[in-house]
């Protein structure tokens, strides 16, 4: 099958085939791990479980609030002088 990437709003896509989410047991809205092949030269789209998109998005989430409390140790002060 051959598809062509398009434009979707600011970003870029493929549609995926019906029969292909349906054989794969996925639906829009689907959490998928997406990853560079191990040659380097292609995509893999591998299904989640609800269980660990929900772990992928706490590990998102903790990211997130780790680089917030690096910004406010290394730069606490301008905030400060910009909250007065």
């Amino acid at each position: 099958m051959v598809e062509t990437i398009r434009a979707i709003g600011n970003h870029q896509g493929v549609i995926i085939d019906e029969s292909v989410l349906n054989l794969l047991g996925l639906r829009a809205g689907s959490p998928v791990h997406v990853a560079l092949a191990p040659d380097g030269k292609g995509i893999l789209l591998t299904p989640l479980t609800a269980e660990e998109a929900s772990d992928a998005k706490a590990e998102h989430k903790a990211r997130v609030r780790a680089a917030g409390e690096r910004v406010l140790e290394r730069h606490g002060s301008v905030f400060k002088k910009l909250a007065e």
